[in-house]
Order: C-alpha cells, then sequence, then structure tokens
C-alpha cells in the first residue's frame, strides 16, 4: 500500500516503510543534465587530445623543417 507524503513528489510504501520518489518530470531533467555533463567531458577530453595530437604534428614539422629527424640529418 502506497501513502501520500505531504510532498507530492514523494510517497511512502506501508510495507517496507521506504521513501519513492514519483517525481517523472524531475528525473527527466536529472537525466537530461546528467547526459549533458557527460557529453561536455566527452567533448573537453577530445579538445585535450586534439591539441596532444596537433602539438605532436607540430613538432615532427619543426624537425622537417630543421632538417633533423631522430638525430640524424637529411641532408
Amino acid at each position: 500500500m502506497i501513502i501520500p507524503t505531504n510532498d507530492k513528489r514523494y510517497v511512502k510504501d506501508w510495507e517496507s516503510t521506504a521513501i519513492l520518489n514519483i517525481d517523472e518530470e524531475g528525473y527527466r531533467s536529472f537525466k537530461l543534465e546528467r547526459d549533458r555533463l557527460l557529453q561536455q567531458a566527452k567533448t573537453q577530453n577530445e579538445v585535450v587530445e586534439l591539441k596532444r595530437e596537433l602539438s605532436d604534428i607540430k613538432q615532427l614539422l619543426e624537425q622537417l623543417i630543421n632538417g633533423n629527424t631522430n638525430g640524424k640529418s637529411n641532408i
């Protein structure tokens, strides 16, 4: 048996005495915000990886311009 509480977002289960959240809109909002934050973290990780790769490419280009790869001259 479910018992209403003063807060309409929650009910109490008589048998287990558990408080249950029945706020579907709040749950949807939570999931949307969680997904947004996960996507933001993923994008930030991709930017960091791209910066690393760009730095590696820049370093290799500088070595080619200077005619020096692995300590050996290309000239």
